[in-house]
């Protein structure tokens, strides 16, 4: 029985590409709450002023129990920040710009994925 040896590993090389997977994932992971935010009108809501979650939950009329929920996750995703449980002016203008010409990230820019496919695009 013969032992075939395996090639050397680069630690370096390795850890790169565990990065680039586990950042790949958590960027598909998140798609779907980012189509939600578009959705929902979370984004353009925020964009008007900083809101927690209660009040964002009046001005959108959806429940607060999963807008706290999303908020999180926004966070989590390095999407927005929370002072005070609001989102910051940064985080606002760059995820829904209420006036034409401004930066803007939309959920619009995430064509084929299954995030989208919930909402039957």
């Amino acid at each position: 029985m013969s032992t075939a040896s395996l090639p050397a590993v680069d630690i370096n090389k390795l850890n790169a590409f565990i990065g680039q997977f586990v950042a790949d994932l958590g960027a598909s992971v998140h798609a779907g709450m980012v189509v939600i935010g578009e959705r929902l009108g979370l984004y353009k809501a925020l964009a008007a002023r900083p809101m927690s979650s209660a009040e964002l939950a009046a001005q959108t009329q959806t429940d607060e129990r999963y807008l706290r929920e999303w908020q999180a996750s926004q966070a989590a995703g390095g999407y927005v920040t929370y002072d005070d449980r609001t989102v910051q002016p940064e985080q606002r203008t760059g995820l829904h710009a209420g006036k034409r010409g401004q930066p803007r990230v939309s959920a619009r820019g995430i064509p084929g994925t299954c995030a989208a496919k919930i909402f039957g695009e």
